[in-house]
């Protein structure tokens, strides 16, 4: 709603109502983009007055609503009960109502029994986490399937979100071609994925897209700058590629970037097609009690059970166990 010229200052204005009273927002300057704090809860006015030489015009007036954060506390998450009250009926319910901000630790608990749940995960960079207001799901061994429709689309997708435990999920996949169990990416923060299995023997392709879990700047790209998760903790977990033929999910457990104090421990990667586990790049990571073979596997194509590259300063790896690379054979 305005134009841009060589010596136009702007001035941005907020206001409560459309009608006003109208506040600055910062200064006067020559750059016409805001930037400030996430507004607060409720309907917030922008506007921008325009100023060349001795003429001022007003902007068009936009507008941002900010939800109420959802209340903190103990909720379910039950196929078999309609959404309402202190239940979700689904995963995608859930993430819809705490997306917008939660107000206190949110503990969402699967009812044992219920599912199968066939959905995406996505847990959006906007859920607003932090070390007080914490997320944990308990999946109580519930099973999650997803049929993926294209490469670097996971199961679970966790978007730059914070203090996330997640407990005792089975995730699924069911398509052929594509498939990932967990993409971590955008700068999660101390994240806790355990006890958890992640079943994409369904996937027989070799894109090299697929893995068990991917931790990644995008899901779609790698970066050496930019962190896809840092002080993560995947523990006791499952990972499970196709046993048949020389083929399946390209790596079991993938972390690319500047993902520093990352733990993997007393993981199980089974089967992977070439690299089981992939880390490269970042500092205090540590690999430590994994078991990584591929005993059951009839293909006998060469693989990378470990691969470790530029991990720079303090990482460890310590008491893996390695075995059966060449499959069943």
């Amino acid at each position: 709603g305005n134009s841009f010229g060589t010596g136009q200052t702007y001035q941005w204005e907020t206001a409560s109502s459309i009608s006003g009273p109208w506040t600055p927002e910062g200064s006067s300057g020559s750059n016409a983009t805001l930037t400030r704090v996430l507004p607060p809860v409720g309907k917030t006015y922008y506007r921008c007055q325009v100023t060349c030489g001795a003429s001022t015009v007003t902007s068009n007036i936009d507008s941002v609503i900010v939800a109420t954060p959802f209340p903190g506390g103990v909720y379910t998450i039950n196929s078999n009960t309609p959404t309402g009250g202190s239940n979700f009926q689904s995963f995608t319910d859930a993430m819809t109502a705490i997306g917008c901000g939660i107000a206190g630790p949110i503990v969402l608990n699967v009812a044992p029994g219920s599912g199968p749940y066939t959905e995406q995960i996505i847990m959006p960079n906007t859920l607003g986490s932090n070390s007080i207001n914490t997320v944990t799901i308990n999946g109580n061994g519930a099973t999650v399937q997803y049929t993926a429709t294209a490469a670097n689309t996971g199961i679970l997708m966790m978007d730059g979100v914070n203090y996330v435990k997640i407990d005792s999920l089975i995730f699924k996949s069911l398509d052929a071609t594509n498939g990932s169990g967990a993409i971590l990416y955008n700068g999660c923060d101390f994240d806790t994925i355990m006890r958890c299995t992640f079943d994409i023997s369904s996937v027989t392709a070799t894109a090299s897209s697929n893995a068990g879990i991917r931790i990644s700047a995008t899901p779609t790209s790698t970066s050496t700058t930019v962190s896809g998760a840092s002080n993560t903790y995947i523990a006791n977990c499952k990972i499970i590629g196709t046993a048949t033929g020389n083929n399946g999910i390209y790596y079991g457990l993938y972390a690319y970037g500047p993902n520093t104090n990352n733990v993997y421990h007393n993981n199980t990667i089974t089967n992977a097609y070439l690299y089981s586990l992939y880390v490269y790049y970042g500092d205090l990571n540590v690999i430590s009690n994994n078991l990584i073979t591929r005993q059951t596997k009839t293909g006998t194509g060469y693989c990378y059970a470990l691969y470790a590259n530029s991990l720079t300063g303090g990482s460890r790896i310590v008491s893996n166990r390695i075995e059966y690379l060449g499959g069943a054979a």
